[in-house]
């Protein structure tokens, strides 16, 4: 009887300790697979930018900016980072009154800009000048693997598609017909990746900011917001 009873209490320690390690060899593979996307990377390119104003001409309104990126994988599905961006801006406003206001250096508003216009343009609407200046942002980016979800696969993706939504601060320089302005913003994008390996790999990053819409040096008229939308080429590391 005790032998019998020795020999079940002996199977029932085998079995309990089988169990054990199958589930720790289970729950070890399972962190494994998962931590395959979990990793650091960091990225930089540079690109196009284009503001949406009152008045805006993609054709001749395209200037030149660059982004720099420090993110991390959390989870095979989902990832956070910080985006440095920023380059040249160019707009156009009408010179006449057209319902809104401009925005003097005092932050006062004005019918009329705060500098004398050079080289105006005349068009059927009425006269309107050109104005470059120079901006500068940074956001904390949520960053989903939208291959990932939709194949349900947490290994490496050779070809991914990254959306993410943002929030962040944006700074414009002071131009002939703006004066410095800060703005909390909104951003939207995909990233589209290409990994050569695991470490290496190319993206092209399309995204639109959002921002408050005195941004420009003028409020009012018919945009309730001003837009910077850039379109960024570029390389990344993972480690």
């Amino acid at each position: 009887m005790k032998k019998k009873m020795l020999s079940a209490i002996a199977l029932m320690f085998i079995m309990m300790f089988s169990s054990l390690q199958g589930f720790a060899q289970e729950t070890q593979v399972k962190e494994e697979t998962e931590n395959k996307n979990a990793s650091w990377f960091v990225s930089a390119g540079g690109g196009l930018s284009y503001i949406g104003a009152e008045m805006s001409s993609v054709k001749t309104a395209i200037r030149f900016g660059g982004e720099f990126s420090v993110g991390k994988w959390f989870h095979p599905y989902f990832g956070t980072r910080l985006q440095l961006a920023g380059g040249q801006l160019r707009k156009y406003s009408y010179v006449d009154w057209q319902g809104g206001s401009y925005i003097h250096k005092d932050g006062s508003l004005h019918p009329y800009p705060m500098t004398p216009v050079k080289d105006l343009k005349t068009t059927s609407d009425g006269k309107y000048y050109q104005n470059d200046f120079s901006y500068m942002s940074a956001s904390v980016d949520f960053m989903f693997n939208l291959m990932g979800l939709i194949k349900h696969d947490t290994g490496e993706q050779k070809f991914n598609l990254i959306p993410f939504v943002g929030v962040g601060w944006m700074h414009a320089f002071e131009g002939d017909m703006n004066p410095d302005s800060n703005s909390i913003s909104g951003k939207l994008g995909l990233r589209v990746n290409y990994a050569f390996n695991p470490n290496w790999g190319i993206y092209l990053e399309p995204q639109f900011n959002f921002m408050n819409e005195k941004f420009d040096g003028y409020t009012g008229g018919s945009t309730k917001f001003d837009m910077v939308n850039n379109l960024f080429l570029g390389v990344e590391y993972r480690f």
